[in-house]
């Protein structure tokens, strides 16, 4: 009995197979063409014949179902094709054929990936891997304001404290010529190591640095 699905096929006078390949095909510079990759299609299989008796109308109607809801059914003739559906079904319903009908059926194979279910354990899972939050303390941020006068020191300087002072003058507005003269005065008041009183250091301060009180 040639069977597709539950349908019973009373008579089957054609199966026509097809096997095909699909290939990815590169054409290179001498104008051959390589083949790259070779995949497989999926078998069709092409069945003609009749279905006749008090049966043929409820095979029918069991062709139809498979059609239209694409369900995965077997074929059973003188090939055999798993795992298929019905791509397409034909009828032909003449009077020279009592109670039944002629058919043309179009049979795929495919492919159905299947879900696998996973149970996860969570006890596994330990709260204590993970590091507590530490307090690292606080860092305080000292905002320091430039002062917008100058620091001059009082009283008669020493020549270090002359030095600094005038140092941080050019250091705000330097050139070369300012610095080539601080170097100088440096030099000759470090070697001569001569006291000089407060009118006296403002007068040179302010001849170096014109501006500076």
């Amino acid at each position: 009995m040639i069977k597709l699905g539950e349908a019973k096929l009373t008579i089957v006078t054609s199966e026509d197979v097809v096997n095909s390949n699909e290939t990815s095909d590169f054409p290179v510079e001498d104008k051959t063409v390589i083949t790259e990759n070779t995949q497989a299609n999926p078998v069709e299989i092409s069945i003609g014949g009749m279905c006749k008796g008090e049966d043929a109308f409820e095979t029918l109607k069991l062709l139809r179902k498979y059609t239209d809801t694409g369900e995965i059914i077997n074929y059973s003739g003188r090939n055999t094709l798993s795992n298929c559906i019905i791509q397409s079904l034909s009828t032909n319903h003449g009077a020279d054929i009592k109670s039944g009908f002629k058919f043309n059926i179009g049979i795929k194979q495919v492919f159905v990936a299947q879900l696998q279910e996973s149970n996860i354990d969570f006890n596994i899972i330990n709260p204590q891997q993970v590091n507590s939050v530490k307090n690292l303390g606080k860092t305080n941020v000292k905002e320091i304001k430039e002062s917008e006068e100058p620091y001059v020191p009082f009283g008669t300087p020493s020549y270090r404290e002359l030095g600094d002072f005038i140092q941080e003058k050019l250091e705000l507005q330097i050139s070369p010529q300012i610095t080539k003269k601080w170097r100088e005065v440096d030099k000759f008041y470090t070697d001569k190591r001569t006291k000089i009183n407060q009118a006296a250091w403002n007068e040179m301060a302010a001849g170096i640095a014109p501006g500076v009180r």
